[in-house]
């Protein structure tokens, strides 16, 4: 399966691997396990995923997956964490890339479709955090909260710097408009068809909806 996009670190090590250096063949063969665990999870959800289905599906015996594993909540952690992850990379990376002459709303503009773009890709990550986000405990999903944590401040950044450069409305309460963005976007998940609409059509009309409204130009 292609999967260009870059992988969050795994965090979890398998006690057979603990203390182990990471090489290039022991990390394509991790990534071939989540890609087929990401796989199977979007199909099945989480309950009727087991270990030895993925480790069939990768083309490993099950004890070969234990070596990079210990368990599935493990395994579930890691699967979760890359959507997040990837995001987080994103954004860092598109705003880092944007010129020093750029405006603060055009950092704001330039999130929102790096954002997007992310969260609503036609991929296994995807479809597998939506199917099995309700079936896993919190613990186990802990690490992608705090992963969106940070996402969440780089969107409080990049309000109040835009705020404090006059480049959008400041009689609004930052922590309001900042919810209601993120509540807007992550929404789509539940009703948009990347395989219809490019997401960065989506990301353009909110762009115009959150900083110019809906109502007719040029009315008096």
């Amino acid at each position: 399966m292609d999967n260009p996009d870059p992988q969050p670190i795994a965090e979890h090590v398998s006690r057979r691997a603990s203390g182990r250096k990471a090489t290039r063949k022991s990390e394509a063969t991790r990534q071939q396990i989540l890609d087929a665990a990401a796989a199977l999870f979007a199909e099945r959800g989480y309950s009727l995923t087991r270990l030895s289905d993925i480790a069939e599906r990768a083309g490993m015996h099950l004890t070969g997956l234990y070596y990079y594993y210990d368990n599935k909540e493990e395994l579930v952690s890691d699967i979760i964490c890359h959507v997040p992850a990837r995001v987080a990379t994103g954004l860092k990376d598109a705003l880092d890339a944007l010129p020093a002459s750029a405006s603060k709303r055009q950092r704001l503009e330039t999130a929102f479709t790096v954002y997007l773009s992310h969260i609503l890709k036609d991929d296994d990550y995807v479809r597998a955090d939506h199917r099995i986000a309700a079936q896993i405990s919190p613990e186990v999903r802990e690490r992608a909260i705090n992963i969106s944590r940070d996402i969440n401040a780089i969107w409080r950044t990049l309000l109040d710097e835009a705020a404090t450069a006059g480049e959008i409305r400041t009689d609004i309460d930052m922590t309001m408009l900042r919810m209601l963005m993120l509540g807007s976007m992550n929404w789509a998940v539940e009703w948009f068809r990347a395989d219809i609409s490019p997401p960065e059509r989506l990301a353009d009309a909110m762009k115009i909806l959150f900083f110019q409204g809906a109502g007719p130009r040029n009315i008096s």
